[in-house]
């Protein structure tokens, strides 16, 4: 089980890169700036408070601060992509700060005006003082844009342990986070 595991990450990871690639490529001249959303072809830098609480046992949850890095483009729909980097305290057995590194892609389904609603997945390894942990995680979210490059976006996600899928002794959790995210 655990080649799999490593398999499905690394399909993910070439996914998410190969994605970025295309988008990159495909991406055809930007738009004139609105009010409701950044072009196409931005960069992205986003700061939020996240959270996670475990779906097993006695819920033992987590909260830190992230910091994202990403860019838009557009694949038949707009997307972004990009890279999450975490620092969390959880109190499990004893204090404990996690580092948590995700590449993320995130596809608007629904927009309209100012409001945009995003669904896509991340993987990423939990380390620091804890065993590393690669996880799997289909997320989605609302993204609000107060002015033309400033946006408030919340994400909800459900991470899957890849070294343990299909077994009873899963780690799973439901991650939150609440953020600002700025375009440039």
């Amino acid at each position: 089980m655990k080649q799999y595991s490593k398999f499905v990450a690394v399909a993910f990871c070439a996914l998410a890169l190969a994605t970025s690639a295309f988008a990159a490529a495909t991406t055809v001249a930007t738009k004139a700036p609105t009010l409701s959303a950044p072009v196409e072809n931005n960069w992205t830098f986003g700061l939020t408070g996240v959270g996670a609480t475990s779906t097993k046992g006695s819920g033992d949850s987590g909260f830190g601060v992230a910091v994202d890095v990403g860019h838009t483009g557009k694949v038949f729909l707009p997307v972004q992509f990009g890279v999450r980097q975490s620092v969390s305290y959880v109190n499990v057995d004893g204090s404990q700060t996690l580092l948590t590194t995700q590449v993320y892609n995130d596809w608007t389904v629904y927009k309209k005006g100012a409001f945009e609603v995003f669904a896509g997945a991340n993987v990423g390894l939990t380390y620091g003082n804890t065993t590393p942990l690669w996880t799997i995680a289909p997320e989605a979210g609302v993204r609000y844009y107060v002015k033309k490059d400033v946006a408030l976006v919340g994400r909800i996600a459900y991470a899957f342990d890849l070294a343990n899928l299909g077994s009873g002794d899963t780690y799973n959790s439901l991650g939150y986070s609440v953020g600002v995210q700025f375009s440039f």
